[in-house]
């Protein structure tokens, strides 16, 4: 099962995106992250979190005090990594089936098709690729929507 992830981060920059094109975005965001403070880092997360999740509840409070707390070194170069990885060559090779579960929120400005289209253009290779779109969530579907989330998990689940 993927959670809202991408084979090529780069894809969010246009279909064409290439790691070598990306590389130089991502080694200034690692750059600007590393010189950041780790107080400065901790207070740019409440607007970067707010933007991945769309609840308000205890459980995004918690994920944002997690965030926050994080080593801002690590982040930068986990960040940097995720951008810089292509991992597109290897999706038709999965033999197993694979369920992407994707977010969807009417507020975010993005048609529902559009979206549905990004995410299964982004895995058309993975030979048993299943699409579960989770409405009324952004990034952190687990947040936003927890009970879709839970079953679509337990469907993913059952033998």
């Amino acid at each position: 099962m993927i959670v809202d992830s991408l084979p090529f981060l780069g894809l969010l920059r246009g279909p064409q995106a290439t790691v070598e094109a990306i590389t130089p975005a991502a080694e200034a965001m690692r750059a600007k992250i590393m010189g950041a403070t780790q107080e400065a880092f901790a207070a740019s997360e409440g607007p970067m979190m707010a933007r991945m999740i769309k609840s308000k509840n205890a459980h995004a409070q918690q994920a944002l005090a997690a965030a926050s707390a994080s080593d801002h070194r690590v982040v930068a170069q986990a960040l940097y990594d995720d951008m810089t990885t292509d991992a597109r060559p290897g999706l038709p090779s999965i033999t197993a089936p694979v369920t992407i579960l994707y977010p969807w929120d009417e507020a975010s400005g993005i048609p529902q098709p559009i979206g549905d289209s990004f995410y299964q253009s982004a895995f058309a290779a993975v030979p048993h690729a299943t699409f579960k779109r989770i409405d009324g969530s952004r990034h952190f579907i687990m947040i936003d929507q927890p009970e879709a989330f839970q079953v679509a998990v337990d469907g993913f689940l059952k033998p």
